[in-house]
């Protein structure tokens, strides 16, 4: 299974990176949202795990872009923006879960498990 991972936060890309490995992922990164869009373009992934504050790409277009190419994929959002209105906005842009840094890499795990038993009822 592909997971792409966008966040400008090296350190995040490579826990995350490591966590996703071991739970059977094969990851790719990027630090922006013209390199994840990239990614998004060149891979099917089955799971994105993305920031929404990219640069000149904002994590909203490229969840809409990824929902448009695959309906199925799963996205997660990885923001220290924790409004309601700015989880409500992710929500509202395709996302399939919402988390907020600082944030424990096990419920991250345990959250992806979830969303994806929903996904496929």
């Amino acid at each position: 299974m592909k997971a792409i991972v966008i966040d400008s936060d090296s350190d995040i890309l490579r826990l995350l990176n490591i966590k996703l490995k071991k739970s059977g992922y094969e990851v790719f990164e990027a630090m922006d949202g013209a390199s994840g869009e990239e990614l998004i373009r060149e891979h099917n992934p089955e799971l994105i795990v993305l920031e929404t504050e990219l640069g000149h790409k904002h994590g909203h277009e490229l969840i809409r872009l990824a929902k448009k190419k695959n309906h199925k994929v799963l996205i997660i959002v990885l923001s220290a923006k924790n409004s309601e209105q700015d989880i409500i906005d992710g929500f509202n842009a395709g996302a399939d879960d919402y988390m907020t840094k600082p944030f424990s890499p096990m419920m991250l795990l345990e959250r992806i498990r979830i969303v994806s038993i929903r996904s496929s009822l």
